[in-house]
């Protein structure tokens, strides 16, 4: 397993070294990837082998575990950068969505009247010298809500036309990428400086094997 597993990995770590190009990470192609490390045969299994081998072999399985634990490592941190800007995303949608709705609904009313006009027009009809407590302004503000809301009184061809316009701005602008996703530099940096060791490791064992046959 232990064996299988390094060939995996020896094939799995070539290939996250290619999604670093000119000190750039492609994103997409670390989002698409799969994680390189669930089980650690090594770690689990280590432990029968240090009679069975010497210790620079063993060392060269560790440091090598090392190095693919070290980019696992990485590549989640990534992937959580990534799915946290994808939920931030789609969170500013909704917000400049629900903005644009509000503005809509605003421009399709059909001759709208405030609360305020409404309530300045039942006074102005209010006898003047009715007496104070007799009036009953709270009663009829609460009932003019009540009238406000229940008839909107809202042209909907005009607020689909109105809302359509603007919700095709948003999807443009965020397809435009306005919205910065940050990635923090220091990721590449250590999944380079893993990719260096495991170069490391194998110049190592290929020096070895030279001198061993010498």
């Amino acid at each position: 397993m232990i064996i299988m597993q390094v060939e995996d990995l020896e094939r799995r770590i070539n290939e996250i070294g290619s999604y670093i190009v000119d000190g750039k990470l492609n994103e997409t192609a670390f989002y698409e990837s799969n994680t390189i490390l669930n089980i650690d045969y090594w770690n689990q299994y280590k432990h029968y082998f240090i009679k069975e081998i010497d210790a620079f072999s063993f060392s060269v399985f560790d440091s090598f575990y090392n190095c693919a634990l070290e980019i696992t490592e990485q590549q989640q941190l990534m992937k959580n950068f990534q799915k946290n800007s994808l939920f931030l995303t789609q969170q500013t949608i909704m917000n400049m969505e629900m903005s644009f709705i509000m503005q809509a609904l605003t421009l399709s009313e059909k001759n709208p009247i405030g609360q305020d006009q409404l309530m300045e027009l039942f006074k102005m009809i209010i006898p003047p010298n009715i007496d104070e407590s007799k009036k009953n302004t709270g009663i009829l503000e609460n009932l003019l809500k009540r009238m406000i809301g229940s008839n909107p009184n809202i042209d909907m061809n005009i607020f689909w036309n109105t809302y359509n316009k603007n919700k095709d701005i948003i999807h443009t602008i965020i397809n435009q990428n306005a919205l910065s996703q940050y990635i923090p530099v220091q990721i590449r940096i250590t999944l380079e400086s893993a990719l260096r060791k495991k170069l490391l490791l194998i110049l190592l064992v290929v020096t070895d094997i030279e001198k061993s046959n010498k």
